[in-house]
């Protein structure tokens, strides 16, 4: 089981990325990321580990392509999240690598 960090928006603790997925949108609009802890801020309804990149916007391709910079580097993530989606997700809204 993932530790919860449940009433933070900004995840100031360095995470990895565990997995992702892109969901089923011609557009690339839901990119979903699993990190090694969990965060629900918002209460979003959703009780899955993973959190959207909207991959439709240039600021979610930056986070995409960042998310791979992190992976192929082995490098950890920080992540301040934002709301939720239409299907109960926790929203990336910035995002860094160390």
């Amino acid at each position: 089981m993932l530790p919860s960090l449940a009433n933070a928006t900004w995840l100031g603790m360095e995470l990895t990325v565990a997995s992702y997925k892109v969901g089923p949108e011609p557009d690339g609009s839901r990119v979903y990321v699993a990190f090694n802890a969990t965060a629900n801020p918002e209460g979003c309804t959703s009780h899955d580990v993973y959190m959207r990149i909207n991959g439709s916007t240039k600021k979610g391709q930056y986070h995409l392509a960042m998310i791979n910079m992190a992976v192929a580097m082995s490098k950890h993530v920080t992540v301040s999240l934002s709301g939720c989606d239409d299907w109960g997700y926790p929203v990336i809204s910035e995002l860094n690598i160390y």
